[in-house]
């Protein structure tokens, strides 16, 4: 099964002039409410920003939050993504530059504490267990991919028949 269902999905907006202000909320049926705000400012054809709101979302049955305002801004050469942090618990998400043909421009990412189950339950994948953080960086996706960066994985168990821990480099048993 690779699908996933949303119900009772609910988009309201509000345009002034160059400014849409946007509020997605979907699940109010059920104990994983979500709500997602932004606004969406057009400077010119070619130049798009997102300020999203503090929002909370759920996918699958996992409850996200992004608890601060961050911005998304579309050029028809760059993409920035400024200060976006998603969080679940002790489980964070960060992201924070920009991505161009320039090698020079990056994204910065940081993970901390995600947990791998949870990973391969939403995306319906090899059974996962344990937790990573990661950080690093990439750059120009479009001419030139570069990455850059370093994860440690701790007690890995995969189809829960190994386990291992990338941290230690040694298999317990």
């Amino acid at each position: 099964n690779d699908s996933t269902s949303i119900n009772n999905i609910f988009y309201t907006d509000n345009t002034k002039s160059d400014d849409v202000e946007s509020i997605l909320n979907w699940g109010a049926d059920s104990s994983q409410i979500s709500n997602l705000s932004w606004l969406t400012h057009f400077n010119a054809l070619e130049s798009i920003d997102l300020y999203i709101n503090p929002s909370r979302f759920s996918m699958s049955t996992f409850e996200w939050a992004i608890d601060n305002e961050a911005q998304i801004s579309l050029r028809s050469d760059t993409i920035r993504i400024m200060d976006l942090s998603l969080a679940r618990g002790l489980q964070t998400v960060f992201l924070n530059g920009q991505l161009s043909k320039s090698n020079q421009d990056k994204l910065l990412f940081e993970v901390k504490n995600i947990d791998l189950n949870e990973v391969s339950s939403l995306l319906q994948i090899t059974e996962l267990k344990g937790v990573t953080d990661a950080e690093g960086a990439i750059s120009n996706p479009f001419e030139n991919f570069q990455f850059i960066g370093k994860a440690k994985m701790k007690d890995l168990y995969v189809q829960s028949e190994s386990k291992f821990s990338m941290d230690k480099r040694k298999t317990k048993h």
